[in-house]
């Protein structure tokens, strides 16, 4: 018992320090995908700031094969770093009803190279255009192929600590519907964040997707979501707009009887509350006031606290910030 909970934890401890994928579409299992479709995975990297190597992504250590056997298909790989997304896009049509596997290997590292973790999923085909099955019905000449009006039911936000997580749902999605998410903050234009394409399964409405900033820019930000349809013959777009408030000490380090400076950028008015716990977890210093809005400073008086280690606590109504800082 001993031994197994020893190596579990052995295990737990490995893959911390590994880079993983934490997810895919299509999902394992799924079932009659288009003869089209991509693959796309989104990746975690155990630090901040790490991007997969791409000496190490090639043919060989991420690829798509069919299950029975054979040689993998010929696929284009992109990454895009913003959303962390791996997508692997056939060059050729795969073949309809039959399971395909999706494989990335561990020989495929990050930029200080640490492995990935191998990361195997399964799916199968279904139906293809221009399957040589005999046709159960005569089919309507395409001009009189009548497609319902494409919706887009808008965009949503949601915030996970300094992540945006974004949201927006589609009613009557063309299968040809392309979606480009963009950011534009407070000093420029739009900025494409994102390519996606549709859901396999668009026989169920709404259709929902989702992403996520990891680290939006401070101030006011804006979101647009475009969908692009040939076949629809429409361009829809839905925008957000969101603000991340900016806390941040000016420092980390200062001398006996100095003010510890704090920078803010709020929207509006806001409560502030300060605390400063010594070492041993008590309260030495207590302050409460209101911050304006838009970017300012303050400066918040330390005098008679004693040198030594400390940890710096600021709340307002949206946010906590907490720092270590050294008085010396």
């Amino acid at each position: 018992m001993l031994f197994a909970a020893c190596l579990l934890l052995a295990c737990l401890c490995v893959s911390a320090q590994h880079p993983y994928a934490v997810g895919s579409f299509p999902h394992d299992h799924s079932v009659n995908l288009p003869c089209n479709t991509f693959i796309s995975v989104q990746l975690h990297f155990p630090q901040d700031g790490r991007q997969p190597d791409p000496a190490t992504i090639n043919a060989l250590t991420v690829r798509v094969y069919p299950e029975a056997g054979g040689r993998a298909v010929p696929s284009r790989l992109e990454y895009q770093s913003a959303m962390k997304y791996l997508t692997l896009t056939p060059m050729e049509s795969l073949k309809p009803y039959t399971s395909y596997i999706f494989e990335l290997s561990s020989n495929v590292s990050d930029d200080r190279g640490a492995g990935f973790m191998p990361y195997k999923i399964r799916f199968t085909t279904g139906p293809c255009a221009g399957d040589s099955l005999p046709p159960v019905a005569a089919k309507p000449p395409p001009d009189s192929v009548e497609l319902i009006p494409p919706r887009l039911l808008g965009l949503k936000t949601l915030w996970s600590g300094d992540t945006l997580l974004l949201h927006w749902e589609v009613a009557h999605e063309p299968p040809d519907a392309e979606y480009m998410l963009e950011r534009a903050d407070e000093n420029g234009g739009f900025q494409a964040l994102s390519y996606l394409r549709p859901l396999a399964d668009t026989a169920h409405f709404p259709g929902r997707y989702s992403c996520a900033d990891p680290y939006p820019p401070a101030g006011p930000v804006r979101y647009r979501i475009t969908m692009r349809s040939q076949l629809a013959a429409s361009l829809l777009s839905d925008s957000a707009r969101v603000f991340r408030t900016d806390i941040r000490f000016m420092n980390t380090s200062i001398a006996a009887g100095e003010n510890l400076e704090i920078a803010f950028y709020v929207a509006e008015k806001t409560t502030l509350a300060f605390v400063l716990k010594n070492a041993a977890g008590e309260i030495v210093r207590r302050k409460a006031g209101f911050v304006a809005p838009g970017r300012t400073t303050s400066e918040i008086p330390l005098q008679g606290v004693s040198p030594g280690a400390y940890l710096a606590i600021l709340r307002t109504a949206e946010r906590t910030v907490a720092q270590r800082i050294e008085i010396q």
